[in-house]
């Protein structure tokens, strides 16, 4: 006997319809293809919100409030699930998803975030800097002459 099931779907990026089998009716493909998943997560606002809320969530244990974390260079990593940016383990700096939250997209792998007191830890908007690139984070150290 087969359990197989196909049914009809609708992507919610392209808006093509798109056939997928299931097995007992529970199907989880909701897109017709990854570049139509990429492109969702690409803008998907509940994504970002739910990024914010595990960043502030904090904390110095592994495990809190079922938030996974660990510190990194003095930083503090949150698991991301299904961020387009995470590391290969699934955990994004926690002070990128809170700039991501304030600007309402994903920040891109070259821009870069600086703590304005210095504190790795404290990742509220007011103590975040964002520059474009890597270079321009370097000059800006070395026009404060506090460049090692």
């Amino acid at each position: 006997m087969n359990n197989n099931i196909f049914i009809l779907k609708s992507c919610p990026e392209c808006k093509k319809e798109f056939q997928t089998y299931t097995k007992r009716n529970s199907s989880n493909k909701k897109f017709c293809s990854k570049l139509c998943y990429k492109l969702y997560l690409k803008h998907d606002k509940e994504t970002i919100n739910r990024c914010l809320k595990i960043a502030q969530s904090g904390g110095q244990t592994r495990w809190k409030n079922h938030i996974y974390s660990y510190m990194a260079n003095g930083y503090r990593m949150i698991k991301v699930v299904n961020h387009p940016f995470a590391n290969k383990r699934g955990y994004v700096y926690e002070h990128r998803l809170a700039m991501e939250k304030e600007l309402g997209r994903y920040l891109q792998p070259q821009e870069v975030i600086h703590h304005i007191d210095g504190i790795k830890l404290n990742n509220k908007i007011k103590n975040l800097k964002l520059f474009s690139t890597t270079n321009e984070h370097t000059t800006f150290h070395g026009l404060r002459g506090d460049l090692r």
